[in-house]
């Protein structure tokens, strides 16, 4: 690790200035870690990997000036044992280091999140003066819809919150396919709001969002071996289940989605609507549960990431500056 540092100090006037410039920092897998290194921040991460780079300047004594700090992290990821965060992306800088002040219009991407949602594609504009954290834009992917919240504020020193995520133009196809089940399709697009939650003891996840078609669509299920929770004989209430998922045209339909950040992910969903083939297509309403582990669903989701223009144009100019 090579880091360049400048600096003096008056000792007859106790007045002085420091400044440090790294270009690139490199902490990949399985190498001696960052947290390692800098032991202040193993308190909330258990481990940190990327490419860092570093220009700070630090003033002390009378007519000190308010300091400036620029942190670039490129290809970054974290785990902080309830939340992990993947192809983290961003140059961030404070104008100002006591008290903290990072001017609004920062900006991070992320490839990739794990908040009980695989969440992708992030990107996220923010300011921070002293302890207070303004968001001015967030926005993520998920299952071919926009994930999003409104502006808001909080404390950094917040032990425990919840943030309030909209959803829209999801896919109940893709949102389905998480759980891998044989032989299930659906159409439909899907809007509402997942309450994020995170906690004191730095769990975060979803509980108790609510998702509801924006239209009607068909709901499938015709696998080529049923498994054995849903066998059963000609005219018994499996049987009959099974009949009224091969060809299901609902009206409406609501979903409630639970996860845990590092867990899985569980989808209930309540279908009202009709097979044409059943019953002369009679009425029905459904209720159904199914779930998938989220570690695959982040695992496959990193691989089709790229980073937004304007986030890898401030990665270059850090670079070129300070070469």
């Amino acid at each position: 690790m090579a880091v360049d540092v400048t600096g003096q100090h008056d000792g007859q006037v106790g007045a002085g200035w420091l400044e440090a410039k790294a270009a690139r920092i490199a902490f990949p897998p399985g190498e001696p870690s960052f947290t390692t290194l800098f032991p202040i921040v193993g308190g909330w991460a258990k481990s940190i990997t990327g490419t860092f780079g570093l220009d700070g300047r630090y003033e002390w004594g009378e007519g000190a000036g308010p300091g400036r700090a620029s942190v670039m992290a490129e290809d970054a990821a974290v785990d902080t044992g309830g939340f992990t965060a993947r192809g983290i992306n961003a140059v961030v800088a404070a104008d100002r280091l006591s008290p903290l002040r990072l001017p609004p219009g920062q900006i991070v991407s992320i490839g990739l999140m794990d908040v009980g949602l695989p969440l992708t594609d992030a990107v996220i504009d923010f300011g921070v003066v002293g302890d207070k954290l303004s968001i001015a834009r967030a926005e993520w992917r998920w299952a071919g819809g926009l994930v999003r919240t409104h502006p808001f504020e909080t404390r950094l020193t917040d032990q425990a919150r919840t943030i309030e995520l909209e959803a829209e133009g999801v896919d109940l196809r893709q949102l389905l396919s998480v759980a891998g089940v044989d032989g299930l399709e659906a159409t439909g697009s899907l809007r509402g709001r997942l309450p994020v939650h995170l906690g004191s003891g730095g769990a975060v996840t979803i509980d108790g969002g609510k998702l509801e078609t924006t239209g009607p669509g068909t709901l499938r299920y015709n696998p080529d071996e049923p498994p054995s929770f849903l066998s059963g004989d000609p005219g018994s209430g499996t049987d009959m289940l099974l009949k009224a998922l091969t060809d299901f045209h609902y009206e409406a339909l609501d979903l409630t989605v639970n996860g845990t950040a590092g867990g899985e992910m569980a989808i209930s969903f309540a279908i009202r609507g009709s097979n044409p083939g059943f019953y002369d297509g009679y009425p029905v309403a459904l209720n159904l549960n199914v779930g998938g582990a989220l570690d695959t669903i982040l695992r496959r989701g990193i691989s089709t990431y790229n980073i937004p223009d304007a986030v890898r144009d401030r990665i270059m100019d850090f670079q070129a500056q300070r070469k």
